[in-house]
């Protein structure tokens, strides 16, 4: 019976580990894919791209950029969201990492299109708006991701399979995560404002 259960939490594990790693390539290849792309950006759409970033920080130092945090909590949970839905259909074992791999190259060509538009500080700009909230929300949607990737494998192989309970917990601790982000993200706006002043003036 030991042995049964051993055998059991292994197989468990190995999932978990192919989950994790799959989940992990695709986010890792869409920041590099980011990356690449603003970096080759052609001279009048990095043009185009400093402008509009110009237009952002503008409004940001002018106080014009403070979110409440209703509107914050969405743009937070939509992908959450998606992944959780995505774990009720054999589809997600595919969509799951590739919705990460797009969370990574967007995130990724955020920050280089940050460097590129202002250099160094650039780098300090975007750490600033991305660095602690990117943090947090990665770590939570690794998690998400993992837990309905696991889901909808399980889908694949047993069409009455029964997800650990366990699994639904840490969902709901990584939505609680993702909510207290949102609400400090709104809380802090003004410091961050100052911050970006500070760093690009």
């Amino acid at each position: 019976m030991e042995r049964k259960r051993l055998h059991v939490w292994s197989l468990s594990g190995m999932r978990q580990a192919r989950a994790l790693i799959c989940v992990a390539v695709c986010f890792g290849t869409g920041s590099v894919l980011g990356c690449l792309f603003s970096t080759f950006l052609d001279p009048d759409s990095a043009v185009a791209l400093r402008s509009w970033l110009d237009s952002y920080l503008t409004v940001t130092r002018s106080g014009g950029a403070k979110t409440g945090f209703l509107a914050l909590l969405w743009p937070t949970l939509r992908l959450p969201l998606l992944l959780t839905l995505l774990q009720f259909t054999v589809l997600g074992v595919l969509l799951i990492p590739l919705a990460m791999g797009v969370r990574g190259f967007l995130l990724s060509f955020a920050v280089t299109g940050f460097v590129r538009s202002y250099a160094w500080n650039g780098l300090g700009a975007a750490l600033v708006l991305f660095g602690v909230p990117s943090v947090i929300e990665l770590s939570a949607l690794f998690l998400l991701s993992v837990n309905s990737w696991l889901r909808s494998e399980a889908l694949g192989r047993d069409s009455t399979a029964s997800p650990s309970p366990g699994l639904f917990f840490i969902d709901l601790l990584c939505y609680a995560v993702l909510a207290l982000s949102a609400l400090l993200q709104s809380l802090l706006s003004g410091q961050i404002s100052h911050a970006l002043d500070l760093i690009l003036r």
